[in-house]
């Protein structure tokens, strides 16, 4: 019963979308093109010169605002996987009690 249904409904779809893409492509050029055609270009235009601008200005505040300290490692920021010193601030952290059942698990299957 549902496909006699659904049957019944498709050339009616069909045709439907039919005529809607023959409007769409035939007609003139219209307003909606127009202003996409005038949309796209302009992001092409203008990309490479917003890049370059916000790059310069990002070039001219690292000049004006050096960094102090060289930026830390990965491994001094992740802690490295071998290092004993892990507990000294993890307690407090984000993460500790995740951090603690991996060891954990590490250490028992070692054991195992």
């Amino acid at each position: 019963m549902v496909a006699s249904v659904g049957n019944r409904y498709l050339p009616t779809w069909v045709h439907d979308l039919q005529q809607q893409v023959i409007e769409t492509f035939s007609g003139p050029i219209t307003t909606n093109s127009l202003r996409l055609v005038a949309i796209i270009g302009g992001y092409l235009l203008l990309r490479s010169r917003f890049f370059r601008l916000v790059s310069r200005h990002q070039a001219s505040q690292l000049h004006q605002h050096p960094q102090s300290a060289p930026m830390p490692s990965i491994s001094h920021i992740a802690g490295s996987p071998g290092s004993e010193d892990e507990d000294e601030g993890e307690e407090a952290g984000w993460g500790c009690r995740a951090r603690r059942r991996q060891r954990h698990a590490i250490t028992k299957s070692v054991d195992a």
